[in-house]
């Protein structure tokens, strides 16, 4: 599950609080574009029907997570909540 919001015209990726890697802050929905954030920086990497955000690190681009725009319902997290 994310959270992507639309303002001022423009698509963001609004996923913050993912964890120690994650966002610090929105970034602009382009794929492929750099967004620096502090001493991070983040991209939006589409490959087919899925996005990849990634981390930039000193050995090379790292991969965060990966996600799709299916529509998901509340049992496609049941499991995964009932797991963790």
């Amino acid at each position: 599950m994310l959270l992507t919001v639309e303002a001022d015209g423009r698509k963001w990726l609004v996923d913050v609080g993912f964890g120690g890697d994650g966002l610090l802050h929105p970034v602009p929905w382009h794929p492929g574009e750099t967004a620096a954030q502090f001493d991070r920086k983040y991209r939006l990497i589409a490959e087919g029907q899925a996005y990849l955000l990634q981390s930039w690190r000193s050995e090379g681009w790292l991969d965060l997570y990966c996600f799709t725009l299916e529509e998901q319902y509340a049992i496609d997290y049941e499991v995964a909540k009932h797991c963790t």
